[in-house]
């Protein structure tokens, strides 16, 4: 009767709409099934076929059938629950072979074998009977030899047995749950179909049902995992609900635990949803990754890093737990010191584009936890040498900040003293500058591991020759990087004295184009005011001897100005002559005629003086640009 209203809750309560909780319980009741009931599997695919049964039945209230194609639409709701349950029978089933019937089939393996072990006793006891009333005689070395081969064989026999029963199982997980005429097999096509295409199917409840549905699915098989774990990973960064890519980041530390070589290729991709903007899928993420690190499942690599990156977190929940994670792991023998070199690179590196201040405050924290001093000592060593493979000068100072946290000993200075031309060379910058000092002043005081007593004179000693080559290579870095910024300034210079080369004889070009149709304006504007000056002289009789004279003199004086305009402002030339021209154009009015003539003639003469300038100037131009043009090519 338990089973009874179990099946008839899993297939009526598929319709219930309102009911937030069938999922919940329908994991719990098939829990049940398998734990209690007898060939569970049956009954499971039994209560799936009769849910498929009640929607193809309900036609009308929940499937109507498309006009063209025949093609069925069920409501999502529906739909979700049916993933939900194919998803959840085929866990079951796993757990069903792997726990229950791995453990009858050893049960009965064993219990065959005490029936032999037990006959064989029972042989032998009867053997020892007839020996004794037989008084046959047996060496003392043969009766034990005999009896430690027949414990050999029996436990030869008990583990080849285990095996067998292992390779079974492994081979009906495999190849017969999700392949082959089975249901699960009829309903894989769906769960993908919903998958792949996540416009077609907008709902986000029905899409994390088939999701789930699908990892439950690739768990039971490598060979079905192997197939279709890119798609699993795609939903995972393409899907825009949180709570999907939380469940599938689950989801995939199962998988890796199942099968760590098929995921194990993939496993970047887990670590950038550390980055990931949702808090619950950063949290997720780090715990997976915790507990699969932790226990040795998956291999410690570079994107630790990514790890660390959780130090200074926004949330505290998960910056605590990342200062959990590398304080255990630096339990865990060398793990951490082995990877430290790599931590620093990356988090260091400009593509990753963490803030300096965070920087140090994830490497305070780490570099704090380790403690053995050969490891420390070998650190200022492995860094030291990072320098060489560095690009930028944010490099240089987070590294120098870093050499700038460890506990010094005489050892350790000298390590340092050792591989000075790795880093001498960065010392023009103030940080890293700033860093060696603070490492010098720790020394000083005493500050570290092993500087104190007979340490710490040697210590000290190195210091002061270590200190000296410091500042000598910190004068010359300065002189040098001085000299390389001018030496660059002054390239970039001449780089734009060319392009303003180029740009101002452009523009020379334009302006002598347009200077040319000055010029033809202004030769016709000047054989207009010719006419207008014969015609103002007949007029000009009437003017007193003195201003005529005034005239003259004020044409002397123009005279020079149209010089000074050849190599000034040429647009003002014309002008200038044309006022010339009029203000010695006024004869004298009585006894004055032949004076006028000459004020004329000298005006006519410095009329045609400013004309050549002008010509010659523009000559001198088309040959500069000429010039110019020869020496670019």
């Amino acid at each position: 009767q338990i089973f009874q209203q179990l099946e008839k809750l899993l297939v009526d309560g598929v319709e219930f709409k309102q009911d937030q909780h069938y999922m919940p319980m329908a994991k719990n009741a098939l829990m049940v099934i398998y734990q209690l009931g007898e060939s569970p599997d049956t009954f499971a695919s039994e209560i799936i076929k009769k849910v498929c049964l009640k929607i193809r039945s309900k036609q009308q209230a929940v499937v109507t059938v498309a006009p063209a194609g025949g093609d069925w639409k069920v409501d999502t709701y529906i739909l979700s629950r049916l993933c939900f349950l194919a998803g959840q029978v085929a866990l079951c089933q796993l757990n069903y072979l792997d726990v229950n019937v791995f453990n009858e089939l050893k049960r009965r393996n064993h219990m065959r074998e005490v029936k032999v072990e037990k006959d064989k006793k029972e042989k032998k006891d009867l053997e020892k009977k007839k020996a004794k009333s037989a008084l046959q005689r047996s060496t003392a070395l043969e009766t034990p030899r005999n009896a430690n081969q027949e414990e050999d064989d029996m436990s030869c026999v008990g583990a080849e047995a285990d095996d067998a029963e292992a390779e079974f199982i492994r081979h009906v997980c495999e190849k017969e749950i999700l392949f082959g005429p089975t249901l699960l097999t009829a309903l894989t096509p769906v769960i993908l179909s919903i998958c792949s295409n996540p416009t077609k199917y907008p709902n986000s409840d029905l899409r994390a049902s088939a999701s789930l549905a699908l990892s439950k699915f690739m768990l039971v098989s490598s060979e079905f995992c192997d197939k279709h774990l890119q798609l699993l990973f795609t939903v995972l960064e393409k899907a825009t609900e949180p709570v999907i890519r939380a469940n599938l980041i689950i989801a995939l530390g199962d998988l890796s635990f199942r099968f760590p070589n098929t995921v194990e290729p993939w496993t970047p991709r887990m670590y950038a949803r550390l980055h990931d903007d949702s808090i619950s899928v950063r949290s997720n993420t780090l715990t997976v990754l915790t507990h699969l690190i932790l226990n040795d499942m998956i291999k410690v690599k570079g994107q630790i890093s990514d790890m660390a990156f959780c130090i200074v977190d926004e949330d505290s929940r998960i910056s605590g737990l990342a200062k959990l994670f590398f304080s255990e792991l630096s339990k865990k023998g060398n793990t951490l010191y082995n990877v430290m070199p790599d931590i620093v690179s990356r988090l260091s590196d400009p593509e990753k584009g963490i803030v300096e201040d965070n920087f140090r405050m994830i490497m305070k924290y780490i570099i704090g936890l380790i403690e053995k001093d050969k490891l420390l000592e070998s650190l200022v060593e492995k860094l030291c040498h990072r320098f060489r493979a560095t690009r930028t000068e944010r490099q240089w100072r987070d590294i120098a900040y870093c050499l700038s946290l460890f506990p010094y000993s005489d050892r350790s200075i000298k390590k340092l003293a050792d591989n000075f031309p790795c880093w001498s060379d960065k010392l023009h910058e103030d940080s890293v500058y700033d860093s060696i000092c603070v490492i010098f002043a720790g020394v000083k005081k005493g500050v570290g591991v092993a500087v104190g007593g007979a340490g710490r004179g040697e210590a000290k000693q190195l210091m002061e020759e270590l200190e000296t080559k410091v500042e000598e290579a910190r004068a010359k870095g300065v002189v040098d990087h001085t000299a390389e910024k001018n030496a660059q300034a002054a390239k970039d210079g001449k780089k734009k004295g060319k392009k303003g080369g180029e740009e101002g004889a452009r523009k020379g070009k334009r302006r002598s184009g347009e200077k040319g149709k000055k010029r033809v304006e202004s030769s016709d504007s000047e054989e207009e005011e010719e006419e207008e000056q014969e015609e103002e002289q007949d007029d000009a009789e009437t003017v007193p001897e003195e201003r005529t004279r005034k005239s003259v003199d004020e044409s002397d004086e123009e005279e020079p100005r149209g010089k000074r305009g050849k190599a000034g402002k040429r647009g003002k030339k014309i002008e200038s002559s044309d006022e010339e021209s009029e203000e010695v154009s006024v004869p004298e009015k009585r006894g004055g005629g032949k004076r006028g003539m000459e004020v004329e003639k000298s005006a006519k003469k410095g009329k045609k003086r400013v004309e050549e300038d002008q010509i010659d100037s523009e000559d001198d131009f088309q040959d500069k640009r000429v010039r110019r043009g020869g020496r670019k090519k």
